[in-house]
């Protein structure tokens, strides 16, 4: 074979490369990272609201889930929760701890990656989403998303 072939076969297999690599990556993480996930809304009524903070670049809030009902169906290991609001600094800022009785509603998003619980846990969430806040381990999989 010449020089000249292997260098433009040499010059195609690197473009393919070049090309495929990304969008190969692409599909890779997109089949881990969404299809590997568990994803549930719910909302909450009875909560009070007992405090607010930041960490680093992240905001959070710290509530009391105040419902007999939740606290006798999923067996809550204390009513006192600390859930994340992302980088929400509007949400953050919305709430006001001087009026909280003001607020009459909290809608939540859990994102729990499936390889992170095992077979059977896997099966209790899909039969009940929103068991997710009965384990303190599934805090750092909720955020909260609008309080209203």
């Amino acid at each position: 074979m010449s020089k000249k072939k292997i260098l433009v076969g040499t010059l195609v297999m690197v473009l393919l490369l070049v090309v495929l690599v990304p969008k190969l990556i692409s599909y890779w993480n997109e089949k881990n990272d969404y299809s590997n996930n568990m994803v549930t809304y719910f909302s909450l009524a009875e909560f009070s609201i007992l405090g607010k903070y930041v960490e680093g670049d992240t905001y959070f809030l710290k509530l009391s889930i105040d419902s007999e009902y939740f606290d006798s169906k999923y067996k809550l290991k204390g009513k006192t929760k600390e859930y994340s609001l992302g980088k929400n600094i509007d949400l953050f800022n919305k709430i006001d701890l001087n009026n909280p009785i003001k607020y009459t509603g909290i809608q939540l998003e859990s994102i729990i990656p499936l390889n992170k619980i095992n077979q059977e846990e896997k099966s209790n969430l899909q039969r009940d989403p929103i068991s997710v806040i009965s384990k303190d381990e599934y805090n750092d999989f909720i955020t909260i998303i609008d309080v209203y």
